[in-house]
């Protein structure tokens, strides 16, 4: 009888409990909202939080796929592995990536989560809700100049990759986020044109340069923050993108004149390894940093496992490698005398891009004489290889050969904490000579340019040498300057970009002989299966 009498109650005490649910205005079996933030996000502490997250979403694109989709793309370097996550980067690197492709969706995602809480930082801040103006006000315009750049980043590098800026119909934009998104039908939209994703762009970096510090003018514990410089520079480089020459060559030159702290380092190499992180040269990085750090722009407390991907034999993985062809020298026996192509034997940033093979090479920089000689890693052990047989060099940038790998399986004690440097002062100078020459002013784009080609050689920057550029030839400028920049960014994720904006992008393909043939959807990449799933509106990329 007990046994009944507690079934019973039982039964009793549930039949209430639903009957004053159904009473209640809140059913207990809907699922709450969870786009939606706390309220108290709109307050000091919140606004950060939400910044802390911005910045840290960014961060986790850079670490390590975006860098290697990118320069997988213009054949820069190539994926060895052939299992795990290889497969993922052959799609890449032989221009067929499947919408499926998941390091695709997390790259997309990443980008527009960062783009939304950029959004969402912008409007709190532009309504003042809450008690966001408790802010301080330098802060307060460093916050939302911040977010205002940030959205605009985002926009920027989702438009080129996922879109196609350069057809000429304007019609495959991305979908663009500038408001705080709550609700489902936040997140359908169709495609904005890519005129429109540009207007957005602009006027986000002209509201950042309306807020923003000059770099000289940061703190030490704000340095690592988008800059009024940055958002000027980054505006240029829209402009050349969209063919407007003269209000390009109009902010670099603001940029110059505005950043007499920005010029180019007197030593190519010293940009990658850490010496100088948002220095003379930074205009913009994505900031990592040791895991005892808790400064929220200068890393959060996180490493970047950059190195032990990409890092050689010893050093790293030795997952990623750069193709031979890329780095042709003119004293290599197959190399064709007098092509641009080459790297001449007095280029630094031979030295400085891979770990380079053959006797010490020596140069004479600033009355000094620096000897380079470095390990390389063609095959097992290292020997030199005639370039009929596919070989590659081991990538150098951002990579420290006094480090070993001491944990290649986990991960978790190899970070390396070099920042990712997104822009310098070098891509402003090309970018300024560019503007100036499409222009018809080549003169006065052979000064920026050949600033450029001195410090690849060792030569002081103002001091005239046998490889600048002296010539009135718009075209033949052009061809130099393409190949100069190559050699200046390789593995820099700035190529691909470039490539494309400039029709080349079937020759470049088949500067490595072994890989496939142009394909034009490779043009970008394709929309993410679930996105194409969760936008009743989103339209794939032709060709996938």
């Amino acid at each position: 009888m007990k046994s009944y009498h507690n079934i019973f109650s039982t039964l009793v005490f549930f039949l209430l409990v639903f009957f004053a649910g159904c009473d209640t205005e809140e059913d207990f079996l809907e699922l709450k909202n969870p786009n939606r933030v706390t309220a108290d996000v709109d307050s000091p502490s919140g606004i950060r939080q939400l910044e802390v997250g911005m910045y840290r979403r960014v961060a986790d694109a850079y670490n390590y796929f975006w860098q290697l989709y990118m320069s997988h793309l213009p054949g820069e370097y190539e994926m060895r592995e052939t299992t795990g996550e290889g497969p993922m980067h052959q799609q890449v690197w032989n221009l067929n990536m499947n919408p499926g492709n998941v390091f695709n969706a997390w790259l997309y995602s990443d980008y527009y989560s960062a783009l939304t809480i950029s959004s969402r930082i912008i409007e709190y801040m532009e309504k003042e809700s809450g008690t966001v103006r408790e802010l301080p006000e330098r802060e307060f315009d460093l916050i939302m100049g911040g977010a205002y750049f940030m959205r605009a980043f985002c926009h920027f590098y989702l438009l080129h990759s996922w879109g196609r800026p350069f057809d000429d119909d304007d019609v495959y934009g991305i979908v663009m986020h500038t408001s705080i998104i709550d609700q489902r039908e936040d997140f359908e939209k169709a495609r904005a044109r890519p005129s429109e994703v540009y207007a957005q762009i602009e006027q986000d970096l002209i509201d950042a340069e309306s807020l923003l510090l000059k770099s000289s003018e940061l703190r030490e514990e704000e340095l690592g923050r988008p800059t009024r410089g940055a958002a000027t520079a980054f505006l240029g480089k829209m402009y050349v993108f969209q063919g407007r020459y003269q209000e390009a060559a109009d902010k670099f030159q603001q940029f110059i004149d505005e950043n007499p702290d920005k010029h180019l380092l007197p030593y190519y190499g010293d940009n990658f390894h850490g010496k100088y992180e948002n220095g003379p040269e930074s205009v913009f990085e994505i900031q990592f940093a040791d895991l005892t750090t808790t400064n929220r722009w200068q890393g959060g407390g996180t490493g970047n496992h950059y190195q032990i991907y990409v890092g050689g034999h010893g050093m790293g993985r030795d997952n990623f490698a750069v193709p031979v062809p890329i780095m042709q020298r003119e004293d290599d026996e197959d190399a064709v005398p007098g092509d641009i192509r080459n790297f001449d034997v007095r280029d630094i940033r031979f030295s400085e891009t891979v770990y380079s093979a053959g006797p010490i090479r020596t140069y004479v920089f600033r009355g000094d004489t620096i000897q380079i000689r470095d390990t390389l890693f063609f095959v097992d052990p290292p020997q030199r290889v005639r370039r009929s047989v596919k070989n590659v060099y081991t990538p150098k940038k951002y990579i420290s050969n006094r480090r070993t790998a001491s944990n290649v399986g986990g991960l978790a004690t190899d970070v390396s904490y070099e920042n990712q440097v997104v822009m310098r002062v070098a891509e402003v100078y090309m970018l300024y000579a560019e503007a100036l020459a499409q222009l018809n002013r080549v003169p006065e784009a052979s000064d920026w340019l050949n600033k450029v080609i001195r410090r690849a050689r060792g030569y002081y920057l103002d001091e005239p040498t046998p490889f600048d550029f002296t010539g009135n030839s718009k075209e033949e400028f052009m061809e130099l300057l393409m190949e100069e920049k190559r050699k200046e960014f390789i593995g820099e994720q700035i190529r691909w970009y470039d490539v494309i904006r400039w029709g080349i992008a079937e020759s470049e393909i088949a500067r490595v002989p072994y890989r496939v043939a142009w394909i034009d959807r490779a043009t970008c990449f394709p929309i993410p299966t679930r996105e194409i799933a969760n936008n009743a509106k989103m339209v794939q990329n032709p060709g996938y």
